[in-house]
């Protein structure tokens, strides 16, 4: 588990997450529609460093795994020709990069700059991988995981909306064409 920095990062921050949620010290009390025995062994669920709690990728499930089957599926899935290893943080660079394509477009007159701005992130974060356990599919008893890779899809949504539904003809594209674009 030592190798994969980003992915203990990432527990750490669902566990953090998870506690947040349920100190209730520093919001004002509710009622809550979980017994107190419920309520307890719910925390002692999240308690535990052994477990991963996950919704199903469907049926609303909700799906306690161990730690050890969770990163040995990630492994699985990260260990391919899709994903690659990098050693920095690029997001520097990517930012710097979009930025002065954008600069460029708008001094071309191909965007407004009310365009740029809407394309323009402020506080870009990256993106977050992990699973979500489909437990329709074989073996059941360590299911294989459908991989989500959060953040950089509300970030590209919103700014592929604009090349979809912009009033500029150059930068308007066909969803048939962005779904080519994006699938290459």
């Amino acid at each position: 588990m030592g190798s994969y920095p980003s992915l203990i990062a990432f527990c750490k921050k669902v566990d953090f997450d998870v506690q947040k949620f349920f100190d209730t010290r520093s919001k004002p009390i509710q009622k809550s529609n979980l017994s107190i025995t419920e309520f307890n062994a719910l925390k002692e669920l999240t308690n535990m460093n052994d477990i991963i709690i996950r919704p199903a990728d469907k049926g609303g499930a909700v799906v306690v795994l161990s730690k050890e089957m969770y990163i040995q599926e990630t492994t699985r899935q990260l260990d391919t020709k899709h994903y690659e290893r990098i050693c920095t943080n690029p997001l520097s660079e990517l930012t710097n990069a979009f930025h002065n394509n954008l600069t460029h477009a708008n001094n071309s007159n191909w965007i407004t700059e009310s365009e740029m701005r809407y394309m323009t992130v402020e506080y870009p974060v990256l993106a977050t991988f992990y699973l979500l356990p489909k437990v329709h599919k074989p073996p059941f008893d360590n299911p294989p995981g459908r991989p989500i890779i959060w953040e950089m899809v509300h970030l590209l949504n919103q700014r592929l909306n604009l090349l979809i539904f912009s009033s500029n003809p150059l930068l308007r594209l066909s969803p048939l064409l962005l779904r080519i674009l994006l699938m290459s």
